[in-house]
């Protein structure tokens, strides 16, 4: 049974998405402020969080960075009432891996929560390429002896890439198996989660590894191997 953090200031909504996600079959766990949702998500344990942006004192933007910084990855989607871009462009950028606007249907929110979790580890653990080592069950990935901290789209984008080293993976691959085709989804989001993972694979210097393949994709290789 997935674990959900709910992480809600308002009684009634936090008790709504409660009750709708254990009606699904999720076992649920809820937080008023965002340092107890903070706390509880570095605990560990949970599957996915869902977080409201308003929160009193630490609000969602510093709970979201301080997770991401601090190497949490499970997926963690944002609930809030702003619905300006600028605002939904820095959610995405400190590492939210979904972001939906109140109102919203109850519906939807299910069907995004099964997005994210639908991804399930592998037989094989650990992949290595080069000085690249990337663990499914521990969601650890390293570049040599640094630690990378990825989103859990990141982490997902970056699996598939591994699992398909040395050849190409197309745009459209990368949506549907990362995206899970959701049609809400600007095609270009592949772009900015390909620069994002660059910018964190190449930290201090590190080689490139991975490439734009043009027409074609983009692919993990070692330079030598290109």
């Amino acid at each position: 049974m997935s674990k959900i953090l709910v992480v809600e200031d308002e009684p009634q909504m936090a008790l709504a998405l409660k009750s709708a996600f254990e009606d699904s079959g999720y076992e649920v766990q809820t937080a008023g402020t965002g340092r107890e949702g903070l706390r509880q998500i570095e605990e560990g344990g949970h599957d996915l969080a869902v977080l409201d942006l308003m929160l009193p004192g630490m609000n969602g933007f510093e709970v979201l960075e301080h997770a991401r910084e601090h190497g949490v990855s499970i997926p963690i989607i944002v609930l809030t009432a702003r619905d300006a871009m600028t605002d939904r462009v820095k959610g995405l950028d400190i590492g939210a891996d979904d972001y939906l606007v109140k109102p919203f249907k109850l519906e939807e929110l299910l069907a995004r929560v099964r997005v994210q979790l639908r991804r399930k580890a592998p037989a094989q653990s650990t992949m290595t390429l080069g000085d690249l080592t990337l663990d499914v069950m521990s969601r650890k990935v390293k570049r040599g002896q640094r630690m990378l901290y990825l989103s859990g789209t990141e982490f997902s984008m970056l699996e598939l890439l591994m699992r398909n080293a040395g050849k190409p993976v197309s745009k459209a691959q990368l949506l549907q198996s990362v995206w899970n085709d959701d049609p809400t989804r600007d095609p270009n989001i592949v772009e900015v989660y390909a620069s994002y993972l660059r910018q964190k694979l190449e930290v201090s210097g590190a080689s490139r590894i991975l490439h734009t393949v043009r027409g074609q994709g983009y692919m993990l290789a070692l330079q030598d191997g290109l």
